[in-house]
């Protein structure tokens, strides 16, 4: 037996067949099937890796039967010397057809319809299939053949390549005699010569295009096998593989009109050739592999940059990480184009288990959060240090960011929310979201692509909640003034039923109040609120972000590791530099009833490494809740605890805060302010950017299809409207041409062009003005652009 061993990209040969349009017969044209053909001869020669030298493209060449047969003769036989002469012999050939397969008559013979074909005589223009099989028999016959065919009736190809010729019926009867002993002598690892055809339909159903005609059906599900791979799999998938996957996806997707596909291996004698592991599984290859958690996170500027965070509970399988790598890399090219930038495709990895290892750890994590366009949060079962490291990307970044969700999670099932993130859109990246019609890699892929051109699109994209809401002070500037821990404590914590009924209501609520009062010597009593009992009529979430900003004393209740309190957390320690004053109950009521091992403390036994790193770091002040039952007196130690160490956070100067844990209690806000992209920042946004923004939301002009107004049949709201975007714009381009001389805007591309556009806005919609002064600022705008434009080119007959 012939042992060929491995496949690999230098020892593959690659040939493309068909056609998208058939001039000479009624065959049905579509550009479905060059696109099809464009993908795949993408995926050959990039993915697969095939040479320019080892690939041959037939598809749509005008060339006849014969032709087209010696070309691909002439084409082997020269490859396959060449690569021997270079002791880098040929192993695998693997041959596409996208087109049409018909019969002719009358003796029913299967032809593959080519450019050239002819209604009148299908025999002598098409490609017959017998006289293709004998010349890839004869001029490969040493190398494992994958024929791959998406025409109508494909099935029907089998006998054509089942035939053998004198040569190949020496041999098997030779193996026939000797094969047992052959084998013995001489083991092959993987299959030898031989052919396996994959086939797009059975033998009596035709193939079909996709409804919206961009890819045949049997096409768009290679393409999407080829670019998403499989988790179960190895680091390669075999022909029979790839068709399966390519089943589950089209019944997926076309439930009711996808033929299914199939496998014909005519010729096994030296093994099956479906079984090779031939196509590498993007999920597994080496270059999907996530960049190494204990590099450290750069800064680059002149490219877009991703980092992921990993829940501690699937880190083993760093699924996500894998996921993200190959997404970025199919999606490449569309996101460099929405963001004119070049894309860092291999995302920064932060470890939820590792984040709070160190300080230096996170204040990495606190680099990547401020300086990444995207990033992508695994929410498998919430964990704090990821729940922390969400909250502060809240704050500081109006970036692209994604939360996806492992383990037994598919998006669309019911899911529960912590109160934060009701609004956000948790994608899955888990294995059976794999076997859905949208794959976590389009899932993601798809949001970042849409995300993205939203953000460069529309100044008030958001994808988190804090990030306006945190900004957003009260106008009155009293409002503003944090409030002293003797008239108002804020405390972050859990809403569990029995925390509320032991933990708040009978100690914290009570207890912490009475103490401030009795330390502070008044008879005013401190308010001692939570989010469900703030008394603004206004959005919880925006009651919330404010009180989080603007509230001095802010105690965070870390007892059940809830994920609403460590997002909290996050954002607290992104606003204020006196951090938060944080509190653990000696015993944790997650832990307390052991009735049943339920999530809860599921969770919080796969999250004991990041727990204890978060213990370290922030060392939160311990105290005990008495239960019901018990009857001691209330230890008030803790209470002087938690004041005390506010007291001394607010009056302590820089350098002078004390540490609890080995982090210092601004060191969060510190990194933040030293990290942050001041770019993004709504505050540094330039007056003319907002103005021109504001008036393209209201705009008719700048709106497809939909009106910008609410009630378009209200004419005098319609006029209004039309009326504000006028005057905004006339601000902005007030604003540029008085602020800046006309020299400054020449010298400046952008306001150059900022300052030309604006104005031949303006003036082509003030010259549609019944005002003769509307007309003449329109004809000073004219003069003022005037040299800014730039000289047509003549063209000379």
């Amino acid at each position: 037996m012939s042992d060929l061993g491995t496949p690999s990209p230098q020892t593959t040969l690659g040939i493309l067949l068909g056609a998208s349009e058939w001039p000479k017969a009624s065959f049905q044209a579509s550009e479905a099937f060059a696109n099809s053909a464009r993908e795949i001869r993408n995926y050959l020669m990039g993915s697969l890796g095939v040479s320019a030298d080892n690939f041959l493209d037939l598809f749509d060449t005008a060339d006849s039967p014969d032709a087209l047969d010696l070309r691909i003769e002439d084409f082997l036989t020269k490859r396959v010397s060449s690569l021997k002469e270079n002791e880098d012999s040929a192993k695998d050939l693997i041959i596409y057809f996208i087109g049409h397969g018909g019969f002719t008559r009358p003796d029913d013979e299967f032809y593959l319809a080519i450019r050239s074909s002819r209604e009148t005589n299908s025999r002598a223009s098409s490609l017959q299939v017998k006289s293709l099989a004998h010349t890839i028999k004869e001029n490969a016959r040493r190398l494992r053949r994958i024929v791959i065919l998406d025409c109508c009736f494909a099935a029907s190809a089998y006998h054509a390549f089942q035939a053998e010729g004198p040569e190949e019926v020496a041999t098997r009867q030779l193996i026939d005699v000797f094969g047992a002993a052959g084998q013995a002598t001489k083991p092959s690892a993987l299959p030898g010569p031989g052919t396996t055809l994959l086939c797009s339909s059975p033998h009596t159903k035709a193939s079909y295009l996709a409804p919206d005609g961009q890819y045949t059906m049997f096409s768009e599900a290679l393409i999407h096998v080829f670019r998403t791979g499989s988790f179960r799999m190895g680091g390669s998938l075999t022909l029979r593989t790839v068709a399966n996957l390519a089943w589950g996806y089209l019944k997926e997707r076309y439930p009711e009109g996808a033929p299914r596909p199939e496998i014909h291996s005519p010729d096994q004698r030296e093994g099956d050739v479906a079984d090779v592991p031939f196509f590498p599984n993007p999920t597994l290859t080496e270059a999907a592999q996530p960049r190494d958690v204990f590099q450290w996170f750069v800064p680059t500027e002149s490219a877009i940059q991703c980092y992921v965070v990993i829940s501690e509970t699937e880190e083993r399988s760093s699924g996500l990480a894998q996921i993200v790598s190959t997404t970025l890399k199919h999606y490449k090219s569309e996101i460099e184009k929405i963001t004119k930038s070049r894309l860092l495709d291999n995302p920064y990895v932060i470890n939820a288990s590792e984040v709070m290892q160190s300080p230096e750890r996170y204040g990495n994590a606190i680099l990547a959060s401020c300086c990444a366009e995207i990033a992508v949060f695994d929410v498998t079962s919430y964990e704090p240090a990821v729940m922390l490291m969400l909250g502060v990307r809240s704050v500081v970044r109006r970036g692209v960011t994604l939360c996806s969700a492992g383990g037994e999670y598919v998006t669309g099932s019911p899911i529960e929310y912590p109160f934060n993130l009701r609004e956000v859109n948790i994608l899955s990246h888990s294995e059976k979201q794999f076997e859905r019609k949208y794959n976590p890699i389009e899932l993601i892929g798809e949001k970042l692509r849409a995300g993205l051109e939203q953000l460069f699109k529309f100044p008030d994209y958001l994808d988190l909640p804090a990030f306006e809401a945190i900004r957003r002070l009260p106008l009155d500037l009293a409002s503003r003034t944090p409030k002293d821990y003797t008239e108002q404590v804020l405390v972050l914590c859990p809403f569990k039923q029995e925390y509320q009924r032991n933990n708040w209501t009978r100690y914290l609520q009570i207890s912490l109040p009475a103490y401030i009062r009795y330390i502070s010597g008044t008879d005013k009593t401190p308010e001692i609120i939570r989010t469900l009992d703030m008394k603004s009529p206004r959005l919880v979430s925006q009651s919330l972000y404010e009180a989080i900003r603007l509230t001095s004393m802010c105690i965070v209740d870390w007892t059940g590791w809830q994920a609403n309190v460590f997002f909290e957390l996050g954002v607290r320690l992104a606003v204020s530099e006196i951090g938060a004053v944080c509190i653990l109950e000696h015993q944790d009521t997650a832990s307390r009833s052991a009735e049943n091992e339920s999530l809860e403390e599921v969770r919080l036994k796969n999250t004991v490494r990041q727990r204890a790193h978060l213990l370290d770091r922030f060392a939160p002040i311990l105290y005990r809740a008495p239960s019901p039952h018990d009857r001691a007196t209330l230890d008030m130690d803790d209470f002087r605890k938690m004041v005390d160490y506010h007291k001394t956070l607010v009056s302590s100067r820089s350098g002078d805060i004390p540490i609890l844990g080995d982090l210092p209690p601004d060191f969060t806000y510190t990194a933040i302010t030293q990290s942050i992209d001041w770019r993004v920042e709504v505050s540094a946004k330039p007056v003319y950017k907002e103005l021109i923004e504001s008036a393209d939301l209201l705009s008719e002009r700048e709106s497809k299809g939909k009106s910008p107004v609410l009630y378009p049949g209200n004419a005098l709201l319609v006029e209004k409207a039309a009326e504000g975007a006028i005057e905004r714009r006339l601000a902005a381009w007030y604003y540029l041409d008085q602020r800046y001389g006309l020299d400054e805007i020449k010298s400046d591309s952008e306001l150059a062009k900022t300052y030309e556009t604006l104005g031949n806005i303006l003036a082509s919609t003030l010259l549609g003005s019944p005002r003769t002064v509307d007309k003449e600022l329109a004809q000073a705008i004219r003069e003022k652009v005037k040299p800014l434009r730039k000289p047509r080119r003549r063209e000379d007959g």
